[in-house]
């Protein structure tokens, strides 16, 4: 002992001893005990200085230069007086355990690995007075354990970036560093620890509160206990809830690969600021809980290449803040089905105090949307061509005091909608047990089954889309724009239903076959695409109230009117061939009411009480029952079956008895034809009675089947140049 300095050279141990002045070791040394080694002044290690599971007590500064390093494993104890100061040799795999505790500032300046500490190693910042902590390369010069325990007011100064790869602990006072990072496994720490950005690499977090820009990194990193964040909080790993409560008093983020896993009841998390989803896919990981914010929400793609939120129906989203709110998504999924295939939220509540809701994106909603009482508005509107479509799989509930608008809503579950909601198009996608509620809609689209709980008016149009097949179920609907069935959409009436259009009929659809009912239509009608899309059966009434309607199928054989009613103000215009399966009424209207450069095949009967108003350029009567036609008609009158006038008709045109089941008999009426008359291909005519009676102005030419005995009675007057009789 005494004053100077004493270097140990060569190889050697280091005994239990204290000693006075300073301690340089440049060879080999390793401490042998018992009792350690207590030094009054500074070590600087050189060479190489094993602890041995020993202590060493420095009563000045600690330091490694040139090659030297330290070995520390298990039982070793280090105590510094002043500065501990790494910038010796590489010490990776030499600080296995141990603790290292330093009373004056610690520094890093050597080497990338001059500091590299592993296993249980634990550095302890202890004192009374202000500490320092300083890393060269913090990147690659890391703690494995690091505690402080400053009691002073100014704490421990972060002057660069650190890394611990285990347990950060603040025992008492506190850390700062403002603008730097510490990346930590694990941080027992409460608001004292203020190093602005945190980067958390462990596995599990059991801090109740951590203050700074926190990363969670690792995957997968799960919460012990309730955490709140004052600040923005980023996850590039896999954040677990695991039954605990996450308050974020910032931002939320996910980024890179990051994710957050929501699978329990209990999981709950409340973001104060913004919430972007830019990370790793969700699918399968939010399936439970509840996550509320308080600003924006916008889901970017990242990694998970469109699935950045992807929520199931039993996760809800919530809506909290005062101030205004918007929603955009940049990978929407827009399929109303049974899950998501790209980003959407489980159910959906709004529940704020105030503020406005803005849909940016269109969205869906795989649960519910419930839109609580406190917002000033929530609007999904957009602009044309870039609308705002939102799609809810279950139910949708609005309160009478927020105004809604939404452009398109599309839904498989029941709606309850508030007085102050509009909703421009809204499609029903579900099945039977989907409820449409009476009232007043905008446009509406069905693309399923549901049913009518009572009479619906749409101030737009009703369409029948695909996959959609609707029956009224005996209600009224009220169409103020047009009605249409369209890619496979069917529309199937029964008797008491009753659809009202103010517009055009279009049914472009798959195979609907009314029943029954009444279709009233103020405008045109128009059948395409499927041969059978419209096909209606007899006791089905299509009714024409407009002033000139047209009338067009594309497949008049395959697609036909049941019975058609024409009670418009001007003439109904057939702009193609048309069928009917059962009568046609005349019910009001002009001279003519009926025109037409096609063939109209009536079922039955056609009644015209006024008589001379059907215009038509040839009308055939295919049924045996018919027998009915109006007292004057201007068209080329065809009969292809056994009828029975019922009434005189003075005819402006030709008539033929045409097919082999074709028999015209007069029953007593008088026929005046002012063009041709025909039978062929097996049709006859038959006159038996004194009061039947034939007058044709044309040329008549019999080569029909044989009129043996149906010729016996009555009056034919042949006004035409020429009379032909021929071989059937």
């Amino acid at each position: 002992n005494g004053a100077g300095t004493i270097n140990l050279s060569g190889v050697g141990t280091v005994t239990s001893s204290f000693v006075t002045p300073n301690l340089i070791v440049s060879g080999t040394y390793t401490v042998v005990g018992p009792g350690g080694v207590g030094l009054n002044s500074a070590l600087t290690v050189t060479g190489s200085l094993n602890m041995n599971g020993q202590f060493v007590n420095v009563g000045g500064a600690f330091s490694t230069s040139g090659a030297g390093t330290i070995t520390m494993t298990s039982g070793a104890t280090v105590t510094v007086t002043g500065n501990a100061t790494f910038g010796g040799g590489s010490e990776t795999g030499l600080l296995t355990a141990g603790s290292f505790t330093v009373a004056g500032n610690f520094a890093q300046t050597g080497g990338a690995t001059s500091f590299v500490a592993s296993g249980s190693h634990t550095v302890v910042l202890f004192s009374s007075n202000p500490q320092t902590l300083t890393m060269a390369t913090p990147t690659t010069a890391t703690f494995q354990n690091l505690t402080f325990s400053n009691s002073n007011a100014g704490g421990v100064l972060a002057v660069t970036d650190f890394t611990a790869t285990g347990q950060v602990n603040l025992a008492a006072g506190t850390v700062s560093g403002a603008g730097l990072t510490a990346t930590v496994g694990y941080l027992i720490a409460g608001s004292a620890f203020s190093v602005t950005n945190i980067v958390i690499t462990g596995s599990t977090v059991s801090n109740a509160t951590i203050t700074g820009n926190v990363t969670f990194s690792n995957n997968p990193v799960a919460l012990l206990s309730n955490l709140t964040v004052n600040g923005p909080l980023t996850v590039t790993g896999n954040l677990q809830l695991n039954n605990h409560y996450l308050v974020v008093n910032g931002v939320f983020t996910t980024s890179g690969s990051g994710q957050l896993t929501m699978v329990n009841a209990a999981d709950s998390m409340f973001v104060v600021g913004n919430a972007t989803f830019n990370g790793g896919s969700e699918a399968g990981l939010l399936t439970n809980g509840k996550f509320k914010f308080g600003s924006n929400f916008q889901q970017v793609t990242g990694v998970g290449a469109g699935a950045e939120y992807t929520a199931s129906a039993a996760h809800v989203t919530v809506l909290t803040g005062a101030a205004a709110q918007s929603i955009s998504f940049i990978n929407p999924d827009t399929t109303v089905g049974g899950g998501c295939a790209t980003s959407c939220f489980g159910s959906l509540t709004i529940a704020k105090g105030a503020g406005a809701v803005v849909f940016n994106s269109p969205s869906h909603v795989h649960g519910a949307l419930h839109v609580n009482a406190g917002a000033s508005s929530v609007t999904a509107v957009g602009t044309p061509g870039n609308q705002r479509l939102m799609f809810v799989h279950d139910s949708t509930v609005t309160v009478a005091s927020v105004p809604v608008h939404i452009s398109r809503l599309g839904t498989k579950g029941n709606i309850s909608l508030g007085a102050l909601t509009v909703i421009d198009t809204i499609g029903f996608g579900g099945s039977a047990a989907q409820v449409i509620p009476a009232g007043a809609y905008q446009m509406v689209v069905i693309r399923g089954s549901p049913t009518l709980a009572g009479n619906i008016v749409t101030a737009g149009d009703f369409v029948v889309d695909s996959l959609g097949s609707f029956s009224p179920g005996g209600k009224v609907i009220t169409i103020a724009g047009n009605l249409a069935t369209q890619s496979g959409g069917v529309l199937n009436m029964a008797p008491g239903d009753s659809v009202v259009v103010a517009g055009n009929a279009n049914f472009q659809g798959g195979t609907s076959s009314p029943t029954g009912g009444v279709l009233q239509i103020v405008g045109n009608f128009f059948q395409g695409t499927t041969p059978a899309s419209f096909s209606a059966n007899s006791p089905h009434i299509t009714r024409f109230v407009g002033a000139t309607p047209t009338i067009s199928f594309s497949n008049p054989a395959t697609s036909f009117f049941g019975t058609l009613q024409l009670a418009t103000a001007g003439a109904v215009s057939f702009l193609t061939n048309a069928t009917t399966s059962f009568d046609i009424w005349l019910k009001t209207g002009t001279t003519p009411s009926v025109t037409g450069a096609g063939t109209v095949f009536a079922g039955r009967a056609i009644y015209d009480t006024t008589g001379g108003r059907w215009h038509l350029a040839n009308t055939t009567m295919t049924s045996p029952s018919g027998g009915t036609l109006p007292k004057a008609m201007t068209t080329n009158l065809a009969f292809t079956s056994g009828v029975v006038l019922l009434d005189s008709l003075n005819l402006t045109g030709n008539v033929s008895s045409s097919g082999a089941s074709a028999s015209l008999d007069l029953n007593g009426h008088r026929l005046r034809v002012s063009g041709t008359f025909t039978t062929s291909a097996g049709g006859v005519l038959k006159m038996i009675h004194a009061t039947d009676s034939l007058v044709v102005h044309g040329n008549a030419t019999f080569q029909g089947g044989s009129t043996a005995g149906l010729l016996t009675n009555g009056y034919f007057e042949f006004d035409g140049a020429t009379f032909t009789q021929g071989v059937n």
